[in-house]
């Protein structure tokens, strides 16, 4: 069996809470939930990373309800649900949001506060990197010389930036 991962944000107990029938209704056992919560959380570090300093050293309360969300949604679409059962249920909409959420607060476009209130700064010195070209297939491919191609709107698009 492959080892969990952490856990920081969330918990079993919060998860067991947020849905009480986990427990009573499947055979998963608090490692099980444990190791799937971890996975969901490394995850969510690869996202935040570029924007915070981690790990936090306090609580924050949003990334515990996202981080329980997401768990919740990854034991029910993997192990509990079927698809159509799933699909009837209120936690796709759920994830959607949560992954929302995430994606705004790790982009920067949403401040996290720490369990005390207080504004957790972003790291220093992170930027993006953005291309005149990022939107176009890449002219040379990893696999092979041969399967490269020549993208005649790519080269549209340079003349037309060196002309303006």
């Amino acid at each position: 069996m492959p080892a969990t991962l952490p856990v920081s944000y969330t918990s079993v107990a919060l998860i067991y809470e947020a849905l009480s029938e986990l427990g009573s209704r499947t055979t998963l056992t608090s490692a099980q939930v444990a190791a799937f919560a971890g996975r969901v959380e490394a995850g969510m570090n690869a996202r935040l990373a570029r924007a915070y300093a981690l790990p936090f050293a306090r609580a924050v309360p949003a990334l515990q309800d996202i981080a329980t969300d997401l768990a919740i949604y990854r034991l029910l679409s993997r192990v509990v649900f079927t698809g159509e059962r799933l699909g009837e249920s209120p936690w796709p909409a759920r994830y959607k949001e949560a992954s929302e959420a995430l994606e705004a607060i790790a982009r920067g476009r949403v401040p996290l506060l720490d369990s005390s209130g207080a504004l957790i700064p972003t790291r220093a010195g992170v930027a993006e990197v953005w291309s005149t070209t990022q939107g176009f297939a890449p002219t040379f491919a990893e696999d092979g010389f041969e399967d490269s191609t020549i993208n005649a709107d790519k080269l549209a698009a340079l003349r037309e930036g060196r002309e303006g």
